[in-house]
């Protein structure tokens, strides 16, 4: 991320002597801000791939016995805790204590950072100043920091004209696991703000991403209606503040926890909701499958357990919560974005006139780069060349689209047909409040994001679908589409697709009656807990 760098912790006491283990984006991050500040000795730098690396001043972590240190910096993402783990058991073995071992290490948002550096750098009577005679029209609590209290009046994490509110029953939600690297995620972000603002005009909502990769500029922040919080979950956060106001943390991740991935970031929402006390709500997502190392991980039970409600979008994950985690907290509910009332997100300041008048007679093509992690490439490649010859053949335009950053698998499928006229890409990235515009437009669309089809189908579009998990079938049941689903793990070659395909282009009137009936009295109950709130 652009705005963001890794900082030497202030527990290094500045002027210590320091040793740095990792020469990655981290290791050179912290050197160089170290030059810079010239805040303490760095007297040694190690990696274990020392050797492999052009950086001279790195060497062998056999050096760390010939040195006397104050302290250790693992320089780890902390969202690497396995790594970090490791290099801290083998500090031990180096003698190093706990109180010298430092990290891993969290990031620093550079706007943050420049706002919490002028508070700090601003006299008391100069902050006092600034606070009375605001602090005095509002009943703020005591619960509220000076500092936070001065962060959103300088508008570090304010939105544009929304009213600053900080009375004594002012709600506070925090909001993770969605973001804007893709259209689903997008969505799932802006109904819950929907449902939040319809409940309680003058709530704070506070957005922590999950896409770090993401520049949040101030452009950015402005644009939307919510209050970006982009400190982090170091020792020296302002998060522990904002913690102690927090009614209620609301997560949409997608899909963030089943064997074989690193969990600590959705892990670390789960244990500060715990610490705080904060009621937690993970709403509808995908869960598992899980291993059995992962059903005997009591830590993790005990975390989930403590979410007031866990809803789980799919059978299978229901399955996995309640019986291989014995979890009786656990709710069996659709997809929010599915099920949400039409908003036309009135708090989004956007320019509709960029998006593209479809002719008659299209059809949309929305690709899913992890294809590629469930088949050999030329296979898909040879999936989509195929559908688009078949369309191609039914006199179809077709649009290739990307929903979710897959750029490049876009670029290249249209590179295929860049000189015929009835292909067009459509390059940029089609946000949430876009692609449904487009969506209504097409005959029909093949799909392979899963929000891609939750959005289609809110515009009774049917979909042709490629894709390789539960969830797939499920959603496409749920609006009788499941004949027009294949797995890309089973899948032999064309012709099924060309069948269906070709029923699809007879029967999308019908497919869309269809789905519109279906659908039609799917209620959300996913929301309920905010009418308790209120209570």
């Amino acid at each position: 991320m652009a705005g963001e760098i890794y900082r030497i912790p202030n527990r290094v006491q500045k002027g210590s002597s320091v040793a740095v283990w990792g020469a990655g984006r981290v290791g050179e991050s912290i050197y160089k801000d170290n030059l810079e500040r010239k805040y303490c000795d760095i007297v040694l730098w190690v990696d274990m791939n020392w050797n492999d690396l052009s950086n001279t001043l790195v060497c062998s972590p056999k050096k760390l016995d010939e040195v006397s240190v104050d302290y250790v910096i693992i320089a780890i993402d902390a969202y690497s805790r396995d790594i970090a783990d490791k290099i801290r058991k083998e500090l031990r073995e180096h003698n190093f204590s706990d109180n010298q071992i430092v990290g891993p290490i969290w990031k620093t948002n550079h706007y943050f950072e420049k706002e919490r550096q002028i508070y700090k750098s601003t006299s008391r009577k100069e902050i006092n100043a600034t606070l009375s005679e605001w602090k005095s029209e509002n009943d703020v609590p005591s619960k509220y920091s000076d500092e936070l209290i001065y962060l959103i009046l300088k508008g570090a994490f304010n939105t544009d004209n929304q009213g600053i509110e900080l009375q004594p029953d002012t709600k506070h939600f925090f909001v993770t696991g969605a973001g804007f690297h893709n259209s689903g995620a997008e969505a799932m972000l802006y109904t819950v703000a929907d449902n939040i603002r319809s409940r309680y005009p003058n709530a704070f909502i506070w957005f922590f991403p999950a896409d770090r990769s993401i520049d949040y500029t101030e452009e950015l922040q402005r644009r939307y209606k919510f209050c970006f919080w982009l400190d982090t979950w170091d020792e020296d956060a302002l998060t522990w503040d904002l913690m102690g106001l927090i009614t209620a943390i609301i997560d949409v991740s997608g899909y963030a926890l089943y064997s074989g991935v690193d969990t600590s970031w959705y892990r670390k929402i789960l244990e500060v909701a715990k610490e705080y006390s904060i009621p937690l709500f993970l709403m509808p997502q995908s869960y598992g499958p899980f291993d059995k190392k992962d059903y005997e991980d009591n830590d993790l039970r005990s975390l989930l357990l403590n979410a007031k409600i866990v809803y789980a979008r799919e059978s299978a994950g229901y399955r996995a919560l309640t019986e291989g985690f014995s979890l009786n907290n656990v709710v069996l509910a659709d997809d929010i974005v599915l099920t949400a009332k039409p908003s036309e997100y009135s708090f989004i300041k956007k320019d509709f006139d960029e998006v593209i008048r479809i002719p008659q007679n299209s059809v949309a093509v929305v690709p899913n780069s992890r294809l590629f992690e469930k088949a050999e490439g030329d296979f898909i490649y040879k999936i989509y060349r195929g559908i688009c010859s078949i369309l191609m053949r039914h006199g179809k335009n077709i649009y290739i689209i990307n929903h979710a950053g897959d750029e490049e698998f876009c670029k290249k499928l249209y590179e295929l047909y860049s000189e015929n006229k009835q292909v067009h890409l459509l390059e940029k990235r089609v946000d949430a409040v876009e692609f449904p515009m487009y969506a209504e437009q097409f005959d029909y669309m093949v799909v392979s994001r899963y929000h891609a089809i939750v959005q289609a189908y809110k515009k009774n579009v049917p979909c042709l679908v490629i894709g390789w998990a539960d969830k797939y079938l499920e959603l496409m049941a749920k609006a009788g589409q499941e004949q027009y689903c294949f797995d890309v793990r089973t899948m032999n070659g064309n012709d099924e697709l060309e069948s269906a395909l070709r029923k699809l282009d007879d029967n999308y009137c019908k497919e869309s009656e269809i789905i519109s009936e279906k659908l039609r009295f799917l209620e959300s109950k996913c929301f309920g807990f905010l009418d308790n709130l209120m209570a």
